[in-house]
C-alpha cells in the first residue's frame, strides 16, 4: 500500500512539473535612434549576491522555480537579441575577433511575483469577485542592472545603470500572463541603459579613438 503510494506520488509530482511553464526573458524595445561605431564582445552578466528572503525570477503557480542565477544566460542572450535587432552597436556577439570594447554587467535584481490576495482563498470569495468584478491578484516586479563597457585592456570607459519596478493589481487572463511584467521591468531597464550608452561622452571620445565609421550595423568593419 505504501509502495503505491509513493508511485503515485511521484508520477503526480512529474505531471505538475512537466506542466510547469519556463519564464524566458524578453526585450520589447524599438530600433536605437543611433550606432554606437563600435565592434562590441558581450559577455554573460553575473548575480550579485541576493538579499535574504527577496524573490528571484518570476514566482507563480505553474512556473519553473529557478535558482538564483538561473537566468543569468538567458537575460544576456535578450540583451544581445535587442542589441542586434535594434543596432544599438556596429556590431556586438559573444565572441569578436579583436573587439573594440568589451561588455560586462550585473543583475543586482530580478524578480516578479504574481500571486491571488489572501482574501480569495475564503469559500465562494473567487465567485463573488467575478459577480463584482474586483481584482483578485497582485503582482510586484523589479529589474535592476549594472552594466560595464570596458576596453580590451580591462580600462572601464563607463557605468551604465537601469532599473524598473511596480506593484499592480489584476484579474489574470490572457493580457496578463505570469512573466509579463518582468520583461516590461527588463525592456525598461535596457531602454535606460541604452540611452545612458548613447548620451556618454567617453563613449563617443572612445568611438572616436577607435577610428570606427558607422557602417552597416552587426557587420564587421573592412
Amino acid at each position: 500500500m505504501q509502495s503505491s503510494l509513493a508511485v503515485y506520488l511521484v508520477g503526480a509530482y512529474a505531471l505538475l512539473a512537466g506542466c510547469a511553464q519556463h519564464y524566458t526573458p524578453k526585450i520589447s524595445l524599438g530600433e536605437s535612434p543611433q550606432v554606437i561605431p563600435l565592434r562590441v564582445e558581450l559577455h554573460s552578466l553575473k548575480n550579485a549576491p541576493k538579499a535574504p528572503g527577496q524573490p528571484y525570477g518570476v514566482v507563480a503557480e505553474h512556473v519553473k522555480t529557478v535558482e538564483p542565477g538561473e537566468l543569468s544566460i538567458p537575460i544576456t542572450d535578450a540583451i544581445l537579441e535587442d542589441f542586434r535587432q535594434n543596432y544599438v552597436f556596429q556590431q556586438v556577439d559573444t565572441h569578436v575577433e579583436h573587439p573594440d570594447a568589451i561588455l560586462t554587467g550585473t543583475i543586482n535584481t530580478f524578480y516578479e511575483t504574481y500571486r491571488p490576495k489572501g482574501w480569495t482563498q475564503v469559500p465562494y470569495a473567487k465567485s463573488a469577485a467575478k459577480l463584482m468584478d474586483v481584482d483578485t491578484y497582485t503582482a510586484t516586479t523589479e529589474v535592476d542592472l549594472d552594466v560595464v563597457l570596458r576596453a580590451p585592456n580591462g580600462a572601464r570607459i563607463g557605468t551604465y545603470h537601469g532599473h524598473a519596478a511596480k506593484t499592480d493589481e489584476f484579474t489574470p487572463n490572457k493580457q496578463n500572463p505570469p512573466g509579463a511584467r518582468s520583461n516590461w521591468a527588463l525592456s525598461e531597464a535596457i531602454h535606460q541603459i541604452r540611452q545612458a550608452l548613447l548620451d556618454d561622452p567617453d563613449v563617443k571620445k572612445y568611438s572616436a579613438q577607435a577610428g570606427r565609421m558607422p557602417e552597416r550595423p552587426n557587420e564587421p568593419a573592412r
